[in-house]
């Protein structure tokens, strides 16, 4: 009986863990303030950052996705934000296998925008020479939308809707009449045994014999950085065993690097008309005081 007690009590705590994991950071708060005719906006994290960054043009947008991480932030939408040129910002834990933390920025217009990486909180610059200077937001400070309706003015607002019911006659419900529309002509397309002009020239899982097939971002884990005269070289490794040392330029899956640093290798990544940046870092296997790797 006291062995049944204990399993039960124990079983929602390895439920958590087993979801959660140890994540490698934890995503706590964001801020925007004025700094220097620019905007700075930061999202603080906790732990070992990753993060790949993309945007999107309409509507104009930018996403940051943080991996391996867990979502700690007071509200997953903030709208009341100061006038920074974001119109809103819209968070959440994306996906829980493996863990990853997404962060909308819904812009009010298509803007240039930099990245500073400081390997502890992630930092982007957009322009504000036009906007006015404000105070500094915090989403940790941020009041909810709207405010609470006391119960007075709920029942008055009962009565007023009541008097307007009564004086408001339904209008008679009209014949809607659907459009017609002509009937499309099927066409048919013969390719003679001819190779067909609208398959594309390279299929998935085509190689040729003697050929190493292009590394997909997606799959590779950066093993190690090589130095020699030239530069920087990123050693990486493949899901199927193939071994790849890559420097700035080289060709991948629909991208290029961009570059290869002491600690990580950047991407970039072009997929369905938009270019996106992929950053993989050195995983640290030492753990640190709070815990997480």
């Amino acid at each position: 009986m006291r062995k049944a007690l204990f399993f039960g009590f124990l079983a929602p705590f390895l439920f958590l863990v087993t979801v959660w994991g140890s994540p490698s950071s934890i995503v706590k708060d964001i801020q925007i303030e004025w700094s220097q005719k620019e905007v700075l906006l930061t999202i603080f994290c906790q732990g070992e950052m990753s993060y790949q960054i993309w945007e999107m043009r309409n509507p104009p947008r930018v996403v940051i996705d943080f991996e391996d991480a867990k979502h700690a932030l007071s509200r997953l939408n903030y709208h009341q934000l100061p006038p920074c040129g974001i119109k809103a910002i819209r968070t959440s834990q994306f996906r829980l296998d493996p863990l990853r933390v997404r962060v909308v920025l819904d812009l009010e217009r298509k803007v240039s925008y930099r990245v500073v990486d400081n390997g502890k909180n992630f930092k982007l610059l957009l322009p504000g020479v036009d906007l006015p200077r404000f105070k500094t937001w915090l989403a940790s400070r941020a009041e909810p939308r709207g405010r609470k309706i006391t119960s007075e003015e709920r029942a008055e607002g009962k009565k007023v809707i009541k008097k307007k019911l009564k004086s408001v006659v339904p209008p008679k419900p009209q014949k809607e009449e659907l459009p017609s529309f002509t009937p499309r002509r099927a066409v048919h397309y013969s390719s003679g045994g001819r190779r067909d002009p609208f398959q594309p020239l390279w299929r998935e899982g085509e190689v040729q014999f003697g050929s190493i097939p292009l590394p997909d971002v997606e799959s590779l884990t950066l093993v190690g950085i090589l130095e020699d005269s030239t530069g920087f070289r990123a050693l990486l490794e493949g899901p199927s065993g193939y071994g790849y040392i890559l420097r700035k330029g080289d060709r991948v899956k629909n991208g290029y690097v961009a570059g290869v640093t002491k600690e990580k290798i950047v991407f970039q990544v072009v997929e369905y008309g938009w270019t996106r940046t992929v950053v993989l870092r050195m995983k640290r296997t030492k753990k640190s005081e709070v815990g997480y790797e």
